[in-house]
């Protein structure tokens, strides 16, 4: 399923049900990863620090209230075509996020 060219790692879809499943999970991850303010409150007090741990984290399906609640595709929480989907979309959000925070930060201060 995973195959290694070079330095990056490619899924390899096996049918359509595996495609379906990942679209699943980017899709869960963009409208239910939550707690965008705080990630955008830490990229103002911690800056890059805050970045790197944004992209070190590993958010999953089953840690969030939000996607618990909301998602409808429950059963697919430990498929790991969707979590990988998942963990990428999330993990995406929240370095943007943090991002977003630490530039409007160095705005601000630009702007004293």
């Amino acid at each position: 399923m995973f195959h290694d060219k070079g330095d990056k790692l490619y899924v390899k879809y096996t049918d359509s049900t595996d495609a379906d499943n990942c679209l699943k999970g980017r899709l869960d991850a963009d409208n239910y990863h939550g707690k965008g303010g705080v990630h955008v409150a830490l990229g103002v007090l911690f800056g890059p620090f805050a970045i790197i741990g944004a992209a070190v984290s590993t958010p999953s399906p089953s840690k969030g209230n939000e996607t618990l609640q909301m998602s409808k595709n429950k059963k697919l929480f430990s498929d790991p075509n969707y979590l990988n989907c998942y963990t990428k979309k999330a993990k995406e959000k929240n370095v943007t996020n943090t991002a977003l925070g630490w530039g409007a930060w160095i705005l601000f201060i630009l702007l004293l």
